[in-house]
């Protein structure tokens, strides 16, 4: 989807620069953001996950999240930061869709200074509650600014998600010496079928 990609860009650069400039989160940071400005932001990212999608923060093939150590995107010192808590990048409805079977999921993580022992923690469901999928890595001391994103892997006997079927994925930042400072963020995707057609036009678009 080449011609969604340089408006794309810069629509969720400017959302990731406004939120680590702007924004003060609740301690709990929902799918679905409350907040006046963070759904004025939040209503920018299109509703299909495809169309969101940043060449420059590829995930990492093998399904783990982009290096979380590493700066990416908008970035600055930490004590600077006025946005505290990690944001689900879903449309306002927090339901998003995709036609692949295998999709990717990204949020913005702030920079921050992680403690010994914290780790992330992704978390798929179905629309029933079953968990199908989770993953964990340990964070670095220092987490920097940036678009992270997970690609589903599809060489762990993970079935491909199936058209018209929601889904519900969960990203945590997991302190095991105390559970009352750990963050969730959510959030929704529904597989739809490709439509021959759109593929058609999209092939056929030029880059605006």
């Amino acid at each position: 989807m080449a011609w969604l990609t340089r408006s794309s860009k810069f629509t969720l650069l400017m959302v990731a620069l406004a939120f680590s400039l702007a924004v003060n989160l609740p301690a709990q940071v929902q799918a679905q953001a409350s907040f006046s400005l963070g759904r004025e932001l939040i209503e920018k990212i299109p509703n299909h996950w495809e169309s969101i999608y940043l060449s420059e923060f590829d995930p990492h093939p093998t399904g783990e999240p982009e290096d979380l150590g590493r700066p990416g995107g908008t970035r600055g010192p930490c004590e600077k930061s006025n946005l505290k808590n990690p944001v689900a990048l879903v449309p306002s409805s927090g339901m998003g869709t995709t036609v692949a079977k295998y999709p990717t999921f990204s949020w913005y993580m702030p920079c921050m200074e992680s403690t010994l022992g914290l780790y992330l923690k992704f978390l798929l469901k179905d629309a029933y509650g079953k968990e199908l999928y989770s993953v964990k890595y340990p964070l670095p001391h220092t987490v920097y600014s940036g678009i992270r994103s997970i690609t589903l892997p599809s060489f762990v006997n993970l079935p491909p998600l199936e058209v018209n079927q929601k889904y519900y994925w969960q990203v945590g930042l997991i302190d095991p010496g105390d559970s009352s400072k750990n963050i969730y963020i959510d959030g929704g995707v529904k597989r739809v079928e490709e439509d021959p057609n759109l593929v058609q036009r999209l092939k056929q678009a030029t880059p605006q």
